[in-house]
């Protein structure tokens, strides 16, 4: 599932977007700071934004998102702080809701809600899989390089 507005009809997509605000930002502006407080969740109408990560003082690129993505699901699901860093990579144009404004749609449109809740899990289940196929790979890169004599010389070599 590319887009959480997929399991929606028109006229509920309509309605949902109606609550939401655009907001711009800058080519390199960051979005949302990995470690921050968030409660909002973004989607991503117009450019490109890079989800990363610092890993030992160096920032991971996790992945590169375009038009229909959303980022800051976990926090709006969940209070706490961001698990990654959101970047525009280009100018780029998001809409967004904080889980208060969502909370009071809710009660307004449970049905536009329970939907816009089902696809944000579908989301979420596609990340989680292709978390655990990378994890699979590095486990087996580490695994195989470990198992090679001339790699654990070269390894204590390097670190003596």
């Amino acid at each position: 599932m590319k887009n959480i507005l997929d399991l929606l009809n028109k006229e509920e997509v309509e309605i949902f977007l109606s609550q939401l605000e655009t907001l711009k930002f800058n080519e390199d502006e960051v979005i949302i700071k990995e470690g921050s407080k968030n409660s909002s969740l973004y989607i991503i109408k117009k450019g490109l934004v890079r989800v990363q990560k610092k890993v030992e003082g160096k920032d991971m690129i996790l992945e590169d998102l375009k038009e229909g993505e959303t980022i800051g699901e976990l926090t709006f699901l969940e209070k706490g702080v961001s698990s990654a860093s959101c970047i525009a990579v280009l100018n780029s144009e998001l809409l967004a809701i904080n889980r208060r404004e969502f909370d009071s749609f809710s009660i307004e449109y449970p049905h536009i809600s329970s939907k816009i809740y089902l696809a944000l899990a579908l989301k979420l289940k596609e990340r989680i899989i292709k978390t655990n196929e990378l994890l699979a790979t590095y486990f087996n890169i580490s695994k195989n390089l470990m198992e090679n004599e001339n790699f654990r010389r070269f390894y204590s070599f390097c670190f003596k």
